[in-house]
């Protein structure tokens, strides 16, 4: 009846069968649960019935009853008849029976409304005819997530009223799909793009022409050489003088300028050198003060009468350039113990960072010092020679304020100042001319001014000084930093052996 086997379809009628014979085997579990629990009271009462009926028998034993007979006697002439409400039936408890043990069994049975499982069924059909029915939605597998349906196709002969003729929209084929298709064409007026163009020439003679002098690029700006007399244009042709010159105001349309340099060969008047390389580099350079220059007059402050003022005003700063420049007296930062603030300060430098000074003070005092990063800036100075005398050292005799020595206080009324000294032999004697200050060397604070008893310590050396003061009374605390300075302008105090 069918060409291949579908599984048997449920119908609705069917499921409400089921639904149905559900709800009579749920009836008949509930009627049997019934059933059970009233047997299972019937039960309870024949246990408690038997047992009054122990209890009874026991009181006997213990005497309840008067008698006059034995207790084997009485339970001997006692029978069931002598108990009074005994039931003339017991229903036992529940209990089972052999089939054959039951007489009186029909040999047929009408079996009640009941059900079976699928798998018990024999001899079914393996295919059925669905009854008419419908689906709810939910009951519908594989059905599409929208609609209209994804892309799909049918068989030409499944679409229905397509027409028998159609104007096909505008469309395109592959060259190869076209049949009947000529073998040549004739093009039509067109261009090409030089770089669409293949196997081109990489060089033309192209037809005698000329060019504007403006159009032409990558020209020389001067001539490599003179034109030929047969490349000069509007010349005469004839000529009568032989060779002769003019004066220049003889001569009309001359430019206002040269148009080139002569070359070598026109010069006039040239040393007399085998090539233009003898006569050096220099001619090459330019003069200023950038790399490969020829230095001019007063770059870094050389080759001037007075060397130019320090940049920065700051003998200090780091960033002064090299060169050799003028303190003139007011340029701040520290100077050389004992040495003028006028002099020539020389600066090369290592690096943009590091650098070193050479200070020459207008009295003939000379030290150096040394900047380095590692050292977080300036090293002391490095008195080589002292001011004015190699066996003396002079210092102060500049404008007020001059920094003169470092020094320290050993007592609340005591203090001690170290210059360095530029001689050999022990230091004796001290000349003092004008008055001091003494400040604290932390913060700037003038503790004294305008005093001039300062003395020379026995235990000054070839090398180190010792001034002291003794102010007399307490203006200092022990320990604290000092600064020896002039107050008034050309004081100075001079070691000599």
């Amino acid at each position: 009846m069918f060409s291949s086997y579908n599984p048997p379809t449920i119908s609705s009628i069917y499921i409400e069968g089921l639904e149905i014979s559900a709800k009579d085997a749920e009836a008949a579990a509930i009627a049997a649960r019934d059933a059970a629990q009233a047997a299972r009271d019937d039960a309870l009462q024949y246990r408690n019935e038997t047992h009054t009926y122990y209890t009874q028998v026991q009181q006997i034993q213990t005497g309840d009853y008067v008698t006059t007979q034995s207790l084997n006697d009485a339970l001997s002439a006692f029978s069931f008849s002598d108990l009074a409400s005994v039931p003339t039936s017991f229903t036992p408890s529940a209990h089972s029976h052999a089939w054959s043990d039951i007489s009186g069994k029909p040999s047929a049975f009408t079996p009640a409304y009941h059900t079976h499982l699928w798998a018990h069924i024999t001899d079914k059909p393996t295919e059925f005819e669905p009854a008419e029915h419908v689906h709810t939605w939910q009951q519908i597998a594989q059905k599409p997530g929208t609609f209209p349906p994804e892309s799909h196709y049918h068989n030409w002969s499944e679409i229905e009223g397509k027409p028998i003729a159609f104007n096909p929209a505008a469309h395109t084929h592959s060259w190869g799909d076209i049949s009947g298709k000529p073998t040549k064409f004739e093009p039509v007026v067109h261009t090409h793009d030089w770089g669409a163009i293949d196997n081109k020439p990489l060089a033309f003679p192209p037809e005698s022409h000329t060019h504007h002098w403006d159009t032409i690029t990558n020209k020389p700006v001067y001539a490599t050489r003179f034109p030929k007399f047969s490349e000069v244009t509007g010349k005469p042709s004839t000529y009568t003088p032989s060779a002769h010159g003019h004066a220049w105001n003889e001569i009309t349309g001359k430019p206002a300028t040269a148009t080139q340099w002569p070359s070598w060969a026109q010069v006039s008047g040239k040393p007399n050198v085998v090539e233009q390389s003898q006569i050096g580099t220099a001619a090459a350079r330019n003069v200023g003060e950038s790399a490969g220059d020829l230095m001019q007059v007063g770059a870094f402050g050389w080759g001037t009468k007075t060397q130019v003022s320090l940049p920065t005003g700051d003998i200090d700063t780091n960033t002064n350039p090299a060169g050799a420049y003028r303190t003139d007296g007011v340029t701040l930062g520290t100077f050389p113990d004992g040495f003028s603030r006028f002099g020539v300060v020389t600066i090369g430098r290592v690096n943009h960072v590091e650098c070193t000074q050479i200070y020459v003070d207008s009295r003939g005092g000379m030290a150096t010092r040394y900047y380095s990063v590692g050292l977080g800036g300036f090293t002391e100075w490095n008195v080589s020679h002292g001011t004015n005398d190699a066996n003396f050292k002079k210092f102060g005799g500049g404008d007020s304020g001059e920094k003169l020595a470092d020094g320290m206080a050993k007592f609340s009324n005591f203090a001690v100042f170290e210059p360095k000294l530029s001689f050999v032999t022990s230091a004796r004697t001290m000349e003092v001319s004008g008055t001091f200050k003494i400040i604290d060397k932390v913060n700037g604070d003038t503790i004294i001014d305008g005093i001039n008893g300062l003395s020379l310590s026995g235990v000054s050396s070839n090398k180190e000084g010792v001034i002291t003061f003794n102010a007399g009374a307490s203006l200092f605390t022990k320990g604290q930093q000092l600064e020896l300075l002039s107050s008034s302008t050309g004081a100075f105090f001079k070691v000599s052996a």
